[in-house]
């Protein structure tokens, strides 16, 4: 089925039909005055634009004044005195009457559109006196000014928003001095903070790559960097036990060898050191290493831990690992997409940062340029639509050694490339930082300096 062009004539026509919905339940349940008494108090007249549904609707209104309910022959002749076309008008408004759950769902429906007209309305009137040449302390009063005048709108919607447009001016006001957010989790990693200004509360952050790019290396890094702050960091490692995590955090801090941890090659002295420095990898977080999860079993956890250790950022390795919910939608894509909106829409409503793995179709492979881009998201519709930030990860010398060319002018054995192809709100941009696989260590810089 191919999408509906939503345009200004469409939204006249659902309008219209709304109207018309309510002003037909208006008259089907003509002379049941409690019923109007508890519907129609919501009703306000400037939100009807046709002539005849707003004149059945003022005169039901006026009814309940009064004391005297209007009867059908009334309903008719106001039809016969304000119909714009014909009286079969007032037949079309009679047939669509529906029940009072749906007059009540139209009815909020209604407001809706009056509320975003009129909100338009406003937001041009807004935007008419901005003046890009005036400073910007200047602009602040005058916008603020402005925002004055829209409050005088008699409606809560309305005023709630301006409520939020105030927020925002202020903390533009706390920003002139400031060149970072107020609040951020810094990754550790300041060639990529200066383009993310790190991961922001209320926001979902892919990370992709093809297998062996080091996704799950980057977000082990990026966990140890955001806890050494005291920031309370959670990991879902579906894909890993949590000891082979805790195995990665030793060699991230002590400098070693995975393997040599792994399989306990390590001397009286190393093992010592090991034990003095404990204390440093007392850090806040928590790992959940559960194999399978639905998207509902990851956000309870997350509402959990949000609401029992406030917990404030959350890492999930991978999507793939998350079970899709097959039997409520035709196709994976569909699937996929309700797990990123799912984790969109919890980060926002809890306020926290959410950070997500996933894979790259096969699609890289059978291109020259192995460089990953948008569309090589698996299942990417949803995801590329609901996420805040993408950054795909890329190691030139897994592909270099692979075929054999190590006389590559690019060539760079230790390093990993950032792409950040999608920052809403931000810039885009390449980061290339330092990586030595054996321990599992990533740093800033091609030389980890």
């Amino acid at each position: 089925m191919e999408e509906l062009e939503i345009n200004q004539n469409n939204i006249k026509e659902l309008k219209l039909d709304v109207e018309r919905c309510i002003a037909g339940y208006t008259i089907l349940n003509f002379g049941q005055i409690q019923v109007y008494k508890k519907y129609l108090h919501k009703v306000k007249l400037e939100w009807f634009g046709d002539k005849l549904c707003k004149a059945l609707i003022k005169l039901t209104i006026d009814g309940i004044e009064n004391g005297k309910m209007p009867t059908q022959e009334d309903y008719r002749f106001c039809a016969t005195t304000n119909c714009t076309k014909d009286i079969g008008e007032f037949s079309l408004i009679y047939a669509r009457a529906g029940g009072l759950i749906e007059a009540n769902c139209y009815l909020k429906s209604l407001e809706e559109f009056y509320l975003r007209d009129r909100y338009i309305e406003l937001l041009q009137k807004t935007l008419m006196n901005f003046d890009p040449n005036i400073e910007i302390k200047e602009q602040i009063l005058k916008f603020k000014k402005t925002i004055g005048e829209l409050e005088t709108v008699d409606s809560e919607n309305i005023v709630h928003q301006i409520h939020l447009v105030k927020k925002e001016v202020d903390n533009i006001r706390k920003k002139i001095n400031s060149k970072t957010p107020e609040k951020v989790y810094e990754t550790g990693f300041n060639s990529l903070d200066d383009i993310l200004f790190g991961l922001e509360p209320a926001q979902l952050t892919i990370i992709a790559g093809r297998p062996s790019m080091g996704k799950t290396m980057l977000a082990k890094n990026l966990i140890y960097n955001i806890a050494k702050k005291g920031i309370i960091t959670m990991f879902f490692s579906m894909e890993e036990r949590g000891v082979d995590f805790a195995r990665n955090l030793i060699s991230i801090d002590e400098n070693m060898n995975t393997t040599v941890l792994k399989k306990g090659f390590l001397n009286e002295e190393s093992l010592n050191t090991i034990l003095e420095n404990q204390t440093n990898l007392n850090l806040p977080i928590l790992v959940n290493d559960t194999s399978k999860m639905t998207v509902q079993d990851i956000c309870n956890q997350i509402r959990e831990m949000v609401r029992r250790a406030k917990v404030q950022v959350f890492f999930i390795d991978h999507l793939s690992w998350i079970v899709p919910d097959m039997k409520k939608y035709r196709n994976k894509n569909d699937a996929i997409g309700e797990i990123t909106s799912e984790l969109a829409a919890i980060a926002r409503e809890l306020d926290v940062s959410i950070v997500l793995l996933c894979q790259l179709s096969r699609a890289v492979e059978s291109r020259d340029s192995k460089i990953p881009q948008l569309s090589d998201l698996r299942d990417s519709g949803n995801i590329e639509q609901d996420a805040d930030k993408i950054i795909t990860v890329f190691r030139e010398a897994y592909y270099v050694e692979r075929q054999g060319n190590k006389q590559s002018n690019t060539y760079e054995k230790d390093s990993m490339d950032l792409n950040i192809i999608k920052h809403r709100g931000g810039k885009v941009g390449n980061v290339r930082l330092y990586v030595n696989l054996k321990k599992g260590i990533i740093r800033d810089g091609l030389y980890g300096k």
